[in-house]
Protein backbone atom coordinates (compact mmCIF):
# COMPACT_ATOMS: atom_id res chain seq x y z
CA UNK A 1 0.00 0.00 0.00
CA UNK A 2 1.48 3.45 -0.65
CA UNK A 3 0.16 6.77 -0.44
CA UNK A 4 -0.33 10.19 -1.90
CA UNK A 5 -1.52 12.82 0.03
CA UNK A 6 -3.76 11.75 2.29
CA UNK A 7 -5.49 9.11 -0.23
CA UNK A 8 -4.01 5.61 0.06
CA UNK A 9 -3.31 3.26 -2.95
CA UNK A 10 -3.76 -0.05 -2.89
CA UNK A 11 -1.66 -2.73 -5.14
CA UNK A 12 -4.24 -5.11 -7.35
CA UNK A 13 -2.18 -8.19 -7.16
CA UNK A 14 -0.65 -7.81 -10.65
CA UNK A 15 1.75 -5.15 -9.74
CA UNK A 16 -1.01 -2.84 -11.17
CA UNK A 17 -2.05 0.46 -9.00
CA UNK A 18 -5.58 1.98 -8.77
CA UNK A 19 -4.80 5.70 -8.47
CA UNK A 20 -7.01 8.63 -7.51
CA UNK A 21 -8.83 10.39 -10.45
CA UNK A 22 -7.42 14.05 -10.78
CA UNK A 23 -10.87 16.22 -10.29
CA UNK A 24 -9.31 19.63 -10.79
CA UNK A 25 -5.95 21.57 -11.64
CA UNK A 26 -4.75 24.70 -12.76
CA UNK A 27 -2.63 26.10 -15.88
CA UNK A 28 -1.48 29.65 -15.13
CA UNK A 29 -1.77 31.84 -18.61
CA UNK A 30 -0.81 35.33 -19.25
CA UNK A 31 -2.09 35.00 -22.43
CA UNK A 32 -5.38 32.79 -22.68
CA UNK A 33 -5.70 32.92 -26.27
CA UNK A 34 -3.00 31.82 -26.82
CA UNK A 35 -3.05 29.01 -24.08
CA UNK A 36 -6.40 27.82 -25.38
CA UNK A 37 -4.67 27.40 -29.09
CA UNK A 38 -1.93 25.22 -27.68
CA UNK A 39 -4.03 23.01 -25.40
CA UNK A 40 -6.41 22.97 -28.51
CA UNK A 41 -3.98 21.65 -30.89
CA UNK A 42 -2.53 19.15 -28.35
CA UNK A 43 -4.67 17.41 -26.48
CA UNK A 44 -7.92 19.03 -28.89
CA UNK A 45 -9.45 20.54 -25.48
CA UNK A 46 -12.32 22.90 -26.04
CA UNK A 47 -12.25 25.57 -23.36
CA UNK A 48 -14.99 27.79 -22.28
CA UNK A 49 -15.01 30.63 -19.90
CA UNK A 50 -16.98 29.42 -16.27
CA UNK A 51 -19.64 32.04 -15.65
CA UNK A 52 -18.60 31.69 -11.87
CA UNK A 53 -15.50 33.74 -11.98
CA UNK A 54 -14.22 36.70 -14.67
CA UNK A 55 -10.75 34.77 -14.76
CA UNK A 56 -11.73 31.05 -14.64
CA UNK A 57 -11.67 28.62 -17.72
CA UNK A 58 -13.48 24.87 -17.49
CA UNK A 59 -12.04 22.21 -20.08
CA UNK A 60 -14.82 20.42 -21.93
Amino acid sequence: MYSIGHQEIERDGNGERDMPTIVHFEIPSDDIERSKKFYSDLFGWKMDKWSGSSETWSIG
